[in-house]
């Protein structure tokens, strides 16, 4: 009887863990989808934080990253790419830092006037959400 009992008790604990690391798998599974969901329809806008933009000067770019659903993106990562509209000098690379609610920051600062493509690319582990803009830059 005693030998049977005491089975009986590892057999529930064993069971309990199965079923413990069960939930556990699936909650992290949950979250890892839902936190790392497509970058699809969103809303990506790029601003100067001062304007005019003088060549020379520093600039504070910022980013406001949304989704479809107006909610703000914090889990993604943010860079831009400025070129020269003439194609002429080397592009600026730069990251982005995130300040809070979907808004990000970094500075630039541009060596020649004129307009430049600027290309932003919002990043997570699954997918990355690309975004074309212009910004004209004052002598």
């Amino acid at each position: 009887m005693k030998i049977t009992v005491e089975k009986s008790k590892k057999n529930m604990l064993l069971y309990a863990l199965a079923i413990a690391s069960f939930l556990i798998f699936s909650l992290y599974a949950y979250v890892s989808v839902t936190n790392t969901a497509d970058l699809f329809d969103l809303n990506v806008e790029i601003f100067p934080v001062s304007t005019p933009v003088k060549m020379g000067d520093r600039t504070s770019l910022q980013v406001l990253v949304y989704d479809k659903d107006n909610l703000a993106r914090e889990d993604v990562k943010v860079e831009i790419e400025l070129f020269p509209e003439n194609k002429i000098g080397e592009p600026i690379k730069e990251h982005f830092v995130h300040i809070e609610n979907g808004l990000y920051e970094t500075n630039v600062q541009f060596f020649q006037w004129g307009n430049w493509d600027a290309t932003v690319t919002v990043k997570n582990r699954n997918s990355q959400f690309v975004k074309n803009s212009k910004i004209f830059v004052q002598r």
